[in-house]
């Protein structure tokens, strides 16, 4: 189970960074073939188009940087006055 875990996390990692790489890679196209030459609907189609890239690369971000972060320092123990 300790080793479960780990691995099911690494998994998830995995999963996002390819889901991410997947909507770059194959929905450039569809998205920006639909509806005219409109300049709101090309805001909408660069907005559908660039925010599931951006949400997935800080989503993968933040589930790699506690993996790679230090191990904190020991904390003092804080004495208490009772006066």
């Amino acid at each position: 189970a300790m080793v479960l875990l780990p691995l099911i996390y690494l998994a998830l990692i995995f999963a996002a960074g390819w889901a991410t790489y997947h909507h770059a890679v194959h929905h450039f196209q569809p998205i920006m073939t639909w509806g005219t030459a409109n300049w709101r609907v090309m805001l909408i189609k660069v907005f559908l188009y660039g925010a599931p890239l951006v949400v997935g690369v800080i989503i993968v971000f933040f589930m790699i940087k506690p993996l790679l972060a230090r191990r904190p320092k020991a904390a003092q123990p804080l004495a208490l006055n009772p006066g």
